[in-house]
């Protein structure tokens, strides 16, 4: 039956009532689920991975508004009643959700287990893997089948990093964005073959210009610079104090460099 408007007004109020009770209290997801579920019985409080087309309109319209941002809060009626609502905020888009639990749920497993069964393996020998980077993915073979690829292939290894392009790459590994001055900086030596080599072997590239005089180029890592090192993120590097140092010497410097140029507009 259609509530009538005492039934409606008396929702309204406990629904206001609820969201007043949240904003006085800590506001965080946690705090939010767990009010939800002392509230109601409904086990969906925190709805997670949401795209267009997937909710009432109602919801999507307040979810969706170009204005919302996170942290916002209110109230939205629907034909089910008054919904109180927070904004936690945005993450990936839907398509990028759905392609990263297929990739590490079980239909992934089971076609690696097709292919190796097809290939000759067992379960347990497994000649691919999947590797994890921050907006990509890759299948490749593992690592220990790669002395007899590069003999069927005829590839030749390379060479390892020098000395001097392993202390580059650390500077940008650890401080990135930065320009060549500051890698200069830091090694108290001209570093210009070592990042010339970095760029050519595709471990680091431009990411842009510094917005100061002259307009130095910025470097920063690769995709391929944490497949080389086997991490999927710049937050797998291990802490290093002397490169902490390093980092806020950097930031040092940019400062530095726009008070520079501000100080010659000046004159």
């Amino acid at each position: 039956d259609k509530p009538t408007d005492e039934e409606k007004a008396a929702a309204k109020a406990e629904a206001e009532e609820i969201l007043a009770s949240f904003l006085a209290g800590e506001q965080t997801k946690d705090a939010f689920e767990k009010l939800g579920k002392e509230k109601t019985d409904d086990s969906n409080v925190i709805y997670e991975g949401v795209y267009e087309g997937q909710m009432v309109a109602e919801f999507e319209d307040w979810c969706f508004d170009e204005a919302r941002k996170t942290g916002d809060t209110g109230i939205v009626e629907t034909t089910y009643g008054y919904h109180v609502m927070y904004f936690i905020g945005e993450g990936k888009l839907a398509w990028e959700n759905n392609a990263h639990d297929g990739v590490l749920g079980e239909l992934f497993e089971a076609w690696l287990d097709e292919q190796a069964t097809a290939c000759g393996y067992t379960a347990n020998e497994k000649v691919l893997m999947m590797l994890l980077f921050p907006d990509t993915c890759q299948i490749c073979t593992r690592e220990e089948f790669a002395p007899y690829i590069r003999e069927v292939l005829g590839v030749r290894r390379g060479g390892n990093l020098s000395a001097a392009s392993m202390e580059v790459l650390a500077v940008i590994a650890y401080n990135q964005p930065v320009t060549r001055t500051f890698i200069d900086t830091v090694r108290g030596v001209d570093s210009s073959y070592a990042v010339n080599s970095l760029l050519d072997k595709e471990l680091i590239h431009a990411v842009g210009r510094l917005e100061v005089v002259g307009r130095p180029m910025l470097y920063g890592t690769t995709d391929k610079f944490l497949r080389v090192f086997g991490i999927s993120s710049l937050e797998e590097l291990p802490a290093t104090e002397a490169l902490a140092v390093a980092a806020e010497l950097n930031e040092a410097a940019q400062e530095a460099e726009k008070q520079a140029e501000s100080a010659a507009e000046a004159e």
